[in-house]
């Protein structure tokens, strides 16, 4: 691996998308004598590990890979991505289900496929993506077909510059939130049973998440334009126009295509994020 991998570091190349590491035939026989069906559940952490040696080798830590497949551990090494959703609001719908169950598991550094793998989403889909993908920890673009947000008309790149744009703000934040996830092992995206497990009433709620400290998101997975928030105790201030919300209670919400519900902790909105990284 190290011998193919040699001209394109020698390029100077300081990342990859790593893919496949999960299917493995039962009668294989590994190196050390292990066998398929033995290794079914772990391959994919030695898998990585191959890749994360070869890359550090050269260039310390200052790569970046991401991958498919990932087994207990796995984090270790690499970088993860939701694998081949479908372009529509249920692809939409499993891959933030998908995140939270994985980020449960200690997972914290991930990202979808923005706007899903097969075919072209739909560019009202599209664009709700885009919003997801910009309040997760990773943002990616990656299908079938071009993703782009210019493959989609108009209105869905005026919309995804604007978010551009909330995304670069957020660099420092989401810097300082990938660090203390590495410090601590708290994901970044944190389903509302792990961020708040002393209310236990909020461990139903499997539609929004914590990012980071701070930030309460709440996307929108589906045609409509308005969507009910659950506000835990104490005070949260609307991301995009500064208004404040009393905690303790679920309300419905606009949820407006271009205005995802966000919510920041007592007077976090978006003036407070440069982007000065």
């Amino acid at each position: 691996m190290r011998r193919y991998w040699k001209k394109r570091l020698d390029l100077g190349i300081a990342g990859s998308m790593v893919d496949f590491g999960d299917e493995l035939p039962e009668d294989a026989v590994l190196a050390d004598g292990r066998r398929g069906d033995e290794m079914h559940n772990f391959y994919a952490y030695d898998y990585h590990r191959q890749f994360a040696a070869a890359f550090e080798e050269r260039r310390g830590d200052d790569y970046v890979l991401f991958a498919r497949a990932d087994s207990a551990g796995d984090q270790r090494w690499i970088t993860h991505f939701a694998g081949d959703h479908r372009t529509n609001f249920t692809g939409l719908q499993s891959a933030m289900t998908g995140a939270l169950h994985l980020s449960s598991c200690g997972f914290s550094i991930w990202s979808t496929e923005l706007g899903g793998f097969f075919g072209l989403p739909d560019p009202k889909v599209y664009s709700h993506w885009v919003e997801f993908s910009t309040f997760s920890p990773l943002m990616r673009m990656h299908g079938t077909e071009p993703r782009e947000p210019w493959a989609y008309g108009e209105e869905a790149l005026a919309h995804y510059k604007v978010y551009a744009d909330v995304r670069m703000r957020l660099v420092d934040y989401l810097h300082r939130q990938a660090a203390e996830s590495h410090r601590t092992g708290l994901p970044m995206m944190r389903p509302m049973a792990l961020a708040f497990p002393d209310q236990p009433e909020l461990a139903t709620i499997d539609d929004q998440y914590l990012l980071g400290t701070d930030l309460l998101v709440a996307p929108v997975l589906d045609e409509g334009d308005s969507r009910r928030v659950t506000f835990t105790r104490g005070q949260w201030t609307n991301f995009w126009t500064g208004e404040v919300v009393e905690g303790g209670q679920t309300k419905t919400v606009a949820a407006p295509l271009g205005r995802i519900p966000v919510y920041g902790r007592a007077g976090v909105r978006l003036d407070a994020f440069t982007g000065t990284r």
